[in-house]
């Protein structure tokens, strides 16, 4: 099983950093604002945003964690964009993605 360090300085040609933001796209913290070298968009919440991609896990007023329920339908529109973009997202032929739940540290998902 593959997981990031806790911090990352580079990507490599074809990898793609997938990191959890809130629902306003304010990246100002954690991997959101590390992000931000790699193309995310200021105020744009959920998608492919450079060589990132955002899947929100926090309400827009960054008060409060998603629930598993309101964060599984961006999960399944991030499991839709590698499938609808395999050349972007390459690094997924194996599918081994595991997605981690910010603030717990919890595996929310094994895909």
């Amino acid at each position: 099983m593959r997981i990031t360090p806790d911090y990352i300085k580079r990507l490599k040609e074809n990898e793609i950093f997938v990191f959890g933001s809130n629902q306003s796209g304010r990246h100002g913290k954690g991997a959101a604002k590390t992000a931000l070298g790699w193309g995310a968009v200021w105020g744009q919440a959920e998608g492919l945003q450079g060589r990132t991609y955002g899947i929100p896990t926090k309400n827009s007023s960054i008060t409060r964690t998603l629930d598993l329920d309101e964060i599984k339908p961006y999960v399944n529109r991030f499991i839709c964009s590698v499938k609808e973009n395999t050349e972007v997202f390459s690094f997924c032929d194996e599918f081994e993605i595991i997605l981690v739940k910010s603030l717990k540290g919890e595996r929310i998902f094994n895909i």
